[in-house]
């Protein structure tokens, strides 16, 4: 047994993402393709500090808004831009996968107690962050749509809902629909660098056919 391996725990050894493999510095074969494409995705959805418009913030934030939003702004700013939210969303659904993926998982009453804790601890951060009600979202509200997300997440762990709660922002299903124009940016937030995602859909294997039946 090489030396690496009898310093893995016995349990992580029979992990398949953390099982020994000769080929493991190589791409090549790709032993996993829906972790492949997770990282197709991630290099379709990078963008730039150009893609996000900035050139009226200043204004809005001296002229528009109250003394409470821009508290609220302050304090939460990755909230309202959408190309963050589909990022974090993203890194979350592939964490999702991974957890899926291993053979070891958590009792359902572990995650439970991961998941309420994280609850409190964001409840206490929007108690903070949201000490005057806003129109159409307070404290009580944010900390409904929590639990919502908390559920969701359960869900997508293959847990069961520990909240059963219903979504209070009506408007946050539009963040997250894939391909949805942001209706505070007007610009579509889920894009694609060209041909990133190609290879994914087939695309390659119609284009690039090996063939040796050339007449010469």
């Amino acid at each position: 047994m090489p030396a690496a391996l009898s310093m893995v725990p016995a349990c992580d050894a029979e992990e398949p993402l953390l099982a020994e493999s000769s080929d493991r510095f190589s791409m090549f074969p790709i032993r996993f393709p829906q972790i492949w494409e997770f990282y197709k995705k991630a290099v379709a959805s990078f963008w730039t500090a150009e893609e996000v418009d900035l050139s009226s913030d200043a204004r809005h934030w001296d002229t528009t808004l109250s003394n409470d939003e821009r508290h609220f702004i302050s304090h939460v700013l990755a909230f309202s831009n959408e190309l963050i939210s589909r990022d974090e969303g993203l890194h979350c659904d592939f964490a999702c996968l991974l957890y899926d993926i291993l053979r070891g998982k958590l009792d359902e009453s572990r995650v439970f107690e991961i998941v309420s804790e994280a609850v409190d601890i964001e409840r206490e951060f929007v108690c903070d962050a949201l000490p005057c009600a806003l129109v159409g979202m307070n404290g009580d509200l944010m900390s409904q749509y929590i639990e919502f997300v908390a559920d969701r997440l359960l869900m997508a762990l293959g847990c069961k809902k520990l909240y059963n709660a219903t979504n209070p922002f009506d408007w946050m299903e539009l963040i997250s629909l894939q391909g949805k124009t942001n209706f505070f940016e007007k610009r579509v937030g889920e894009y694609q660098k060209a041909s990133v995602m190609s290879n994914l859909n087939g695309g390659a294997a119609t284009q690039h056919v090996f063939s040796i039946d050339e007449d010469f």
